[in-house]
């Protein structure tokens, strides 16, 4: 099953490759080096890093809930929430199963299913 919203780097996972458009038809962009990049209609590009919270962690898939949120998984760092200008993690000790996260989805129903390498 293929969502508009969902993308992954990752092979045999429901998601589109990265990278792709959201809602509002900016281009999500992950490069692997802990960046993650937006690049608007208009052609302007905005770099996600450290300093706008993603460390440098490799981003495997990107998802975009139905309210517009953007969701980062990330190969070993948990997942990043955007939330207007910078992203904040949500790692395994806030309740993830783990860390290693290899695919985000967004039902119908407003839930983002994360799978991970161990499961769940």
């Amino acid at each position: 099953m293929d969502s508009p919203h969902t993308w992954s780097a990752g092979q045999g996972s429901d998601c589109r490759p990265l990278p792709a458009r959201d809602q509002t038809s900016n281009l999500w962009v992950s490069i692997g080096n802990g960046a993650v990049l937006r690049r608007s209609p208009a052609g302007d590009w905005t770099v996600y890093d450290e300093s706008s919270g993603v460390p440098y962690v490799y981003i495997s898939c990107l998802a975009q809930e139905a309210n517009g949120t953007i969701w980062a998984g990330s190969l070993d760092d948990g997942v990043y929430r955007f939330t207007g200008d910078r992203f904040t993690a949500v790692r395994k000790e806030d309740g993830l199963s783990a860390n290693d996260i290899r695919s985000l989805y967004p039902d119908r129903e407003g839930n983002l299913w994360i799978g991970t390498r161990i499961g769940g």
